[in-house]
This record gives structure tokens, sequence and C-alpha cells, in this order.
């Protein structure tokens, strides 16, 4: 075989140095056989294809979690995949279906999560009774909620629309830079506890946005505001093992934390804001004639507006390693309204 390339080589750099030459080239012909494909070997692609799927478990005395995963295999019989071959076709498709696992790490308990990452905890008013149902039923929507190393939570995602149909209430919400009844009215409280849990929790932010108004449960800076569909509350897991967020409303105070395994580059943050600047409201009266002449009733109460900047502080034993600005946010005014009486007024 080998005196034949040989030969074939010389050939075809004859016709080369001719064609630069300017001589006419000659054809050459290649010999060719046909060589049919190896038959399909359907077992020895179902060993290619299969994955056991992984159930997830946790070594206490070790401090060892290793995360479940999904496994695949043919979603048809050996016998039926070898039907499928002995029609002559150019492509073949043989259906495959994921398995899942038997224990997940949601399953395995706190055991699986010892180490406390962050918590924060924020006060709501437990007699506004609706304001105080959606509180309990976003932070029940996020309770025990379990994240992968680089997998993105999204607020909106996990807690969804905030329905009627889903139990939701009308309460106060801020839109357009005044305050009014929405269904699902004080969500945003969970969503700015959660921001600085996992702040704390120095874990990656991937998208957040501040409220339009200062709001009383959070300081100016520490707050994210959501809205289905338009703004999200959204964050990374960089760390190297799983997180669990515990979150629980009751009696007034929404509490939230992160737990996982503790590792070695683990640090401690501190979170400080500051006011730098106050913006006054403006006060709009309004004619009513249903009220006596000189009688003023607050209709809207106001509230200034600020601009602030919020910090991070990282420590290691101690000892401060970085302060960065976390973000510089503004918030508008809303306006006060007062109705003043113009009855009998001649």
């Amino acid at each position: 075989m080998s005196w034949i390339l040989n030969g074939l080589r010389k050939k075809i750099e004859e016709c080369i140095h001719d064609k630069i030459e300017g001589k006419n080239v000659k054809v050459i012909d290649i010999p060719t056989k046909i060589k049919r494909p190896e038959e399909i070997d359907v077992e020895k692609i179902e060993k290619e294809v299969y994955k056991e799927a992984k159930n997830a478990s946790y070594d206490r005395s070790k401090g060892i979690l290793d995360i479940h995963s999904n496994g695949v295999e043919f979603g048809i019989s050996i016998e039926d995949a070898k039907k499928i071959i002995q029609e002559e076709k150019e492509e073949y498709t043989i259906p495959l279906q994921i398995t899942t696992p038997q224990v997940t790490i949601d399953m395995l308990g706190e055991d699986a999560f010892p180490n406390m990452l962050s918590n924060f905890s924020t006060r709501y008013d437990a007699s506004d009774k609706n304001r105080a149902r959606n509180i309990e039923l976003a932070s029940e929507a996020i309770n025990g909620k379990v994240f992968m190393p680089g997998e993105v939570f999204s607020f909106n995602t996990v807690v969804g629309p905030t329905t009627k149909a889903k139990g939701y209430m009308p309460a106060g919400a801020y839109s357009g830079g005044k305050l009014v009844q929405d269904y699902g009215g004080g969500v945003c409280q969970v969503s700015s506890t959660l921001y600085n849990t996992v702040l704390l929790a120095n874990l990656e932010i991937v998208e957040r946005y501040n409220h339009s108004s200062v709001v009383g449960y959070v300081a100016p800076g520490r707050d994210a505001t959501i809205s289905y569909g338009t703004r999200d509350f959204k964050f990374a897991n960089p760390r190297k093992y799983a997180i669990k967020i515990n979150a629980r409303a009751t009696n007034g105070i929404l509490e939230m934390e992160i737990k996982g395994i503790a590792q070695d580059d683990d640090v401690e943050i501190e979170l400080s804001s500051e006011k730098t600047e106050t913006i006054l409201c403006d006060t709009k009266y309004v004619y009513d004639s249903s009220l006596a002449e000189g009688q003023e009733v607050v209709e809207t109460w106001g509230a200034n507006g600020a601009k602030s900047i919020a910090y991070k502080t990282v420590k290691k034993n101690g000892r401060v390693i970085s302060k960065t600005v976390l973000s510089e946010d503004s918030y508008n005014p809303m306006v006060k309204v007062v109705r003043t009486g113009t009855k009998n007024k001649k």
C-alpha cells in the first residue's frame, strides 16, 4: 500500500511543478475503494449514554456535602432501539430520558447546612392584616429554598406574581411616587430583607433596584424593590457548596437567614449607609366644597426624598480588608395633599 501512496504523491508533485511551469497538467486517477460503515452497536451506545442519578448526601463527621445530580438513559428498551436502526436511513433518533435522584439536597435537612452564614430581620405592622398576610405568603415561598454553587436566585421566579388567586391582598405599595393599594403590597419588604441577608453572606448581587421613595423598614440604600415582569432582585451563589434560605414572618417580625457550610475564605461583612441629601416634599392644596371654609384635611401625608450612599466593609479576623460603595441611590419626595374647605364661601 505504501508504494501506491508514494507513487501517487510523486504524480501530484509533478502536476504541481508542471502547473508552475505553465505546462499542460494531466488528469490523475486516484484509486478509491468503498468501505461500508461498521454496524451500529446499540448496547455500546447505551453504555456510553447511560449516567446513573446521584443522591445527595452529607457526611457530618467530615463536613463533606455531595450534591445530587440527574442521570440519563434510553427512553425505550434496547429491543425497541434495535428495531429503529433496522430501517435504511442516514440518521437515527433514539429517545432519551432524564432520571432523578431519590434524595435531593433540599431533603437532607438542617444537618447539611450546619453553619449560619448570615441573618437579618425587619419589623412590620402585624395589625395591618392585608400587608402582614402578603409578607407571610412571600416569606413562605422563599423559605427552605436551596441554591447550588453558581445558581442564580430570582425573586420574581421564586415568589411569582402576587395575585388575588394566590391569596395576596390589596395593601399599600409605592407606584409612581405615590402610595397606592395594590395586590401584594408589602412584598418589597421581603425582597429588601433578603437583600440585606444576601449582602451579609457575601453572595453576588446580580440585579437590584431601589424604591422610588424612602421606605421605613430599612435605611436608605439598603432596600430592594421588585415588580413582577419589570424589576427583579437576583443574586448568585459563588460558594463551593449549596446554600439554604430560611424565612419566617410572625408577630410583626420578618426574619431571614442563609445557612451552608463554612469555608476557609469566609469573611465578616458590615453594612452601612449615609443620607447625603434630604429632598423636601411639596404641599398641594385641593379645594373641597364638602368641607367648611377654613377647614383642612390631610388626604396624603407627604414624605421627604433623599440621596444616599451604601457601603460594604469586608473584614477578616477583625481586620478591615476593604470598604466599597454598594450603591448610590436617589429617592423622590412624596407630595403632601391637603384638602381645604370652600363650603359657604362667598
